[in-house]
């Protein structure tokens, strides 16, 4: 698989390495240069134990690559992943300006159809503007005829055993727009608008234990959001 993962903080620089540990080919986007230049000499700006290693072994086998250029990183990949980060405006909400700058680039370059996939924590909602952005770059070129598919892919790294949650996890989840991205049988599926509640509660269904809960898809938005909100509740007392 050849994965493009287009910001190199924790989770990105965590998930693009580990990708790369299970053989898949990996190009790691970042706009700093000085951090692109580190990296490709194996510094590594964060701890997190076996990282290191990691990052060594798969860039010297040429797994691993780290570049500044957006458009050779989503031309070589067949999934591109955006996990830049999203820090609270002066409202406290999340700062979605890196992970639309990042869309934007996406839609600018890309050549054929991609999986583009979203770990950055975002609201409900983003997935549905990433698809748009997309669409309107695809569109100002004249590349309608350009097919692509959004996912949602929340991160559940705890630091300190990101590299062992990543590559021995208890659960992973896959949101599309478009079963073509996921396969047949995706874990679980729920409609977009509600990719941002989906992480919540997967972050409080992880701590209760309990086996499986269903929200049949039939329901309106606002009902599903209400059930959403129940759930939480009662995982949470």
């Amino acid at each position: 698989m050849r994965v493009c993962m287009i910001g190199t903080g924790y989770v990105g620089l965590v998930t693009g390495a580990c990708l790369a540990e299970q053989g898949n080919h990996v190009w790691c986007v970042d706009i700093d240069e000085d951090k692109i230049s580190r990296l490709n000499a194996g510094v590594v700006p964060i701890y997190e134990p076996g990282l290191e290693d990691i990052i060594k072994r798969n860039v010297s086998q040429g797994r691993l690559k780290f570049t500044t250029d957006t458009k050779e990183a989503v031309k070589n990949s067949f999934f591109v992943f955006i996990a830049v980060g999203t820090p609270p405006d002066e409202k406290g909400n999340a700062d979605l300006k890196y992970v639309m700058q990042a869309a934007q680039n996406i839609g600018a370059c890309m050549e054929g159809y991609k999986i583009i996939a979203i770990k950055s924590t975002v609201p409900v909602g983003t997935t549905h503007k990433i698809k748009t952005i997309i669409t309107e770059e695809l569109t100002k070129r004249g590349r309608t005829d350009i097919d692509f598919d959004v996912a949602f892919c929340p991160e559940f790294l705890k630091e300190g055993s990101a590299v062992d949650d990543f590559l021995s996890p208890d659960r992973i989840y896959w949101h599309e727009y478009n079963r073509k991205a996921a396969g047949k049988d995706p874990l679980f599926d729920l409609d977009t608008i509600f990719e941002g509640w989906s992480e919540i509660y997967m972050k409080a269904f992880s701590k209760s234990r309990l086996a499986i809960i269903h929200i049949p898809m039939d329901l309106d938005h606002e009902t599903c959001k209400k059930k959403l909100l129940e759930i939480l509740e009662d995982t949470i007392r």
